[in-house]
C-alpha cells in the first residue's frame, strides 16, 4: 500500500497465511494516507470484530475516508510547522533586539513578532488593524507613504535612527526597514523590521 500508494487487500500480497496471522488477522485491507507530498501512513482494517466481509462499497468508503483524513493530517502537520517557524522567528528576533510587522496589500497587519519587548505593543493587539491605527508612532512622518511605495514598486526603504516613544513611557531608537514580500511572483505585502 505504501510503495504503490494504493489500497491493498491481504489476499493480494501473496504472503503465507501463518505470517499474515502474526499481524493479528488474515483478512485485512491497507489503505494509504497519502497526498501529493507523499505517504504519511496506512490505515489497516479487518473483519475480525464484525465477521462481515468488506465489500466494494466498504472499500470505496475507506478510500474516501483516507483521502479526507490525509488532507486533515497534512493541514495539522503544516500548522505545526508554521507554529514552530513562528516560534523560531520570535526567538531570533528577540535575541537580536528586533521586531517584525507584516502588512498585507490593504495595509492591515497580518503578523507581529517581538513588538511587545521593543515597542511596548502586544502582537495580538495589532493583528487585523492598520499600521496607523495599531502603531501610530511607527506610522508618522511620511512612513505611510514609504509603505505605499514599497507595496506599489516593490523596492525596500530604510529610515535609520528613528526615535519612538513607547506606550507607558520611555523611548527607543530604531532603524526601520520596509521590505516587500512576494508570493506567486507578485507583491502581496510588506514587512516592517
Amino acid at each position: 500500500a505504501i510503495r504503490e500508494r494504493r489500497q491493498v487487500r491481504s489476499i493480494e500480497v501473496g504472503i503465507p497465511e501463518i505470517r499474515l496471522s502474526w499481524a493479528g488477522s488474515t483478512d485485512y485491507v491497507d489503505t494509504p494516507l497519502a497526498d501529493s507530498a507523499g505517504v504519511m501512513g496506512v490505515v489497516r482494517c479487518d473483519c475480525h470484530v464484525t465477521g462481515r466481509p468488506m465489500g466494494p462499497d466498504d472499500l470505496d468508503a475507506l478510500r474516501d475516508f483516507c483521502v479526507r483524513a490525509s488532507c486533515v493530517l497534512r493541514n495539522v502537520m503544516d500548522q505545526e510547522e508554521i507554529a514552530a517557524a513562528r516560534e523560531q522567528n520570535s526567538i531570533v528576533l528577540s535575541s537580536l533586539g528586533s521586531s517584525l510587522i507584516m502588512i498585507d496589500q490593504s495595509g492591515r497587519i497580518t503578523e507581529a513578532i517581538g513588538t511587545e519587548t521593543l515597542m511596548g505593543l502586544k502582537p495580538s493587539s495589532l493583528l487585523g488593524r492598520t499600521l496607523s491605527d495599531a502603531a501610530p508612532a511607527v506610522s508618522r512622518e511620511g512612513r505611510l507613504e514609504m509603505l505605499g511605495k514599497v507595496l506599489l514598486e516593490g523596492r525596500s526603504c530604510v529610515e535609520d535612527g528613528v526615535s519612538l516613544n513607547r506606550p507607558g513611557g520611555g523611548s527607543v531608537i530604531l532603524n526601520l526597514r520596509f521590505v516587500p514580500y512576494r508570493s506567486g511572483g507578485r507583491i502581496t505585502g510588506a514587512v516592517l523590521l
